[in-house]
């Protein structure tokens, strides 16, 4: 008995071939596609970035420019309010407060004439006020 043997007709290959270059395009296409997407969110994305840098740039320029209005405000304060900076004289500010104080200033006084707020005047006479002394001596027997 003979084997009998698997004899393809002519058009088998044809038909593979065909498939298998149908199959390619298609995944050819699908790879073309997602190519274009990615490259309109990467696109989208630089624009993104592009605006994101540019308000950081505004940003850091509103942010120095608010830095020079806090120092200019700080140095009108300054002036206006007679505050003393650190090391200044002690006839400058609180030295003139305190001054005041000892001399039996009201804390009304105080808040008017140096500026400084209602407790920082009552500390300020209770530590250096005229009745201040009196009640040192005779806390110490």
């Amino acid at each position: 008995m003979a084997i009998p043997t698997l004899i393809l007709p002519f058009w088998v290959p044809a038909v593979v071939t065909g498939g298998l270059g149908v199959a390619l395009a298609w995944i050819a296409f699908r790879l073309g596609r997602r190519l274009r997407l990615l490259e309109l969110r990467g696109s989208e994305w630089a624009r993104e970035c592009a605006n994101l840098q540019h308000l950081i740039a505004g940003n850091g320029a509103a942010i120095s420019a608010l830095g020079q209005h806090i120092e200019h405000l700080s140095r009108g304060l300054r002036a206006d309010r007679h505050l003393a900076p650190v090391g200044a004289r002690a006839d400058s500010g609180v030295g003139l407060a305190i001054r005041g104080a000892r001399q039996g200033a009201s804390e009304d006084d105080l808040v008017a004439d140096y500026g400084m707020a209602r407790q920082e005047a009552v500390l300020l006479r209770r530590l250096h006020g005229a009745t201040a002394g009196a009640s040192r001596e005779r806390a110490i027997p």
